[in-house]
């Protein structure tokens, strides 16, 4: 790792243009608008302030994609947890604000140097893509730009969403959990609202439980979880609660998520997995 490292930022980035009413339409970013060697991050501002916003334009669905396979896939709601919970001012974007950056750093350790180890895949052909909602206001521009750093790469990052497909009222349902490669598990991102009872375990060493015995479709387990983060968490996403894990690999053993669950959980309720994973491995 070098010790004088330091980071360095380009705002001059390309513009795409964003179409009125754009329901699903994929806005994308290429290799031929981003670089992809020592990124740290990615900056986008739209055109406007609400008409153009972050929820308008990111959509349904984020993507950032390094040689064709994708890296980061998850919706608004997962996103701006990830971000209020892990970085250092514990900011959560509104979902009306027109602009956003999409980190690969490990942005929750405070020294840059260490921080900045994990990073955009070098050399590889980066793609970003939003899925836009259909009630983008009016026709406009997004614009790219990115910051990037003289460190060492030792890690590439990966946040994935995936819906757990857990009925409501289920007992003990499981969703494994797999990783690429030798890829730790740094946080875990799930909704709070219907959750009796959670255990997650990472081969075979149980990280996190909770369970509320009497449960009446108030207090409960998801409760439990606002409060236990609170110490270091933000207060403008209450409805998820993204859990710090201390980089464990799920690989070589039993490694599930196991839920029992209330009335009001959806098959398409989602968990989100932030990994690293070393370079080379």
């Amino acid at each position: 790792m070098k010790q004088d490292s330091y980071r360095y930022s380009n705002f001059n980035g390309s513009t795409k243009a964003i179409a009125a009413g754009a329901g699903n339409g994929v806005l994308s970013f290429t290799g031929n608008d981003l670089p992809s060697t020592g990124v740290v991050a990615y900056h986008f501002a739209t055109s406007g302030t609400t008409a153009n916003s972050l929820s308008l334009v990111w959509g349904a669905r984020g993507r950032v994609k390094c040689d064709g396979q994708t890296i980061y896939d998850l919706d608004v709601t997962h996103y701006r947890k990830w971000l209020e919970r892990f970085t250092q001012a514990n900011y959560g974007p509104v979902t009306g604000i027109a602009r956003w950056s999409i980190w690969f750093n490990f942005m929750d350790i405070v020294d840059d140097n260490m921080a900045d180890v994990c990073q955009l895949p070098g050399g590889t052909v980066p793609t970003v893509e939003f899925d836009t909602n259909a009630n983008v206001l009016f026709a406009g521009t997004l614009m790219a730009g990115w910051t990037q750093t003289t460190q060492d790469c030792h890690f590439t990052p990966y946040l994935y969403e995936q819906a757990l497909n857990i009925a409501a009222s289920a007992t003990q349902s499981q969703y494994p959990i797999t990783a690429p490669g030798s890829a730790a598990v740094r946080a875990v991102i799930i909704p709070t609202g219907n959750i009796k009872t959670f255990r997650m375990e990472l081969n075979q060493f149980c990280y996190v439980q909770s369970s509320a015995a009497a449960y009446t479709g108030g207090a409960n387990a998801g409760d439990l979880f606002l409060e236990m983060e609170q110490i270091e968490d933000g207060t403008t996403i209450t409805t998820h609660t993204a859990h710090r894990i201390p980089m464990v690999s799920p690989a070589g053993g039993v490694s599930r998520l196991l839920l029992d669950t209330g009335g009001g959980w959806a098959t398409t309720d989602a968990m989100t997995l932030w990994l690293a994973r070393p370079v080379g491995a």
